[in-house]
């Protein structure tokens, strides 16, 4: 394995916990202080942007999880001082999976951990939220 690959992996499963958890604050300490995210047509840089993206003070943490994140096939790959991490993930609902794709996140070396500087999400299918059946 890629020296760092195994701690980038683990980046990789924390976000998707913490996005599962509705943890946003942990969400945002894996990443860099200036680290860019590309989601849905988005662009946002840095923490506290990062923070606001994924629903800021009014995510509230949670022990009971609704949406898991399946991440697999993560393939970490040496670019320069630089790791590339790409993984495979879907969304599960409680009614079923809800979209799923690629993750491509470059991360970078901050003197004690590996961090994640820029995440490109690729969605490759979604399927729409089925309506409330009628009474």
């Amino acid at each position: 394995m890629v020296e760092g690959g195994w701690d980038a992996q683990q980046v990789v499963v924390r976000v998707a916990r913490c996005s599962d958890r509705s943890d946003i604050a942990g969400l945002v300490e894996q990443f860099t202080a200036d680290a860019i995210v590309e989601a849905g047509g988005r662009t946002v840089q840095g923490r506290d942007g990062i923070f606001e993206f994924f629903g800021g003070a009014n995510a509230t943490p949670s022990e009971t999880e609704r949406t898991k994140h399946v991440v697999t096939n993560t393939l970490v790959e040496v670019d320069g001082a630089a790791l590339v991490a790409t993984s495979y993930w879907q969304v599960l609902r409680s009614w079923g999976t809800a979209n799923w794709g690629r993750y491509v996140d470059r991360f970078e070396h901050d003197g004690d951990r590996w961090l994640i500087a820029h995440r490109s999400v690729v969605v490759d299918g979604s399927v729409a939220r089925p309506d409330v059946p009628k009474a």
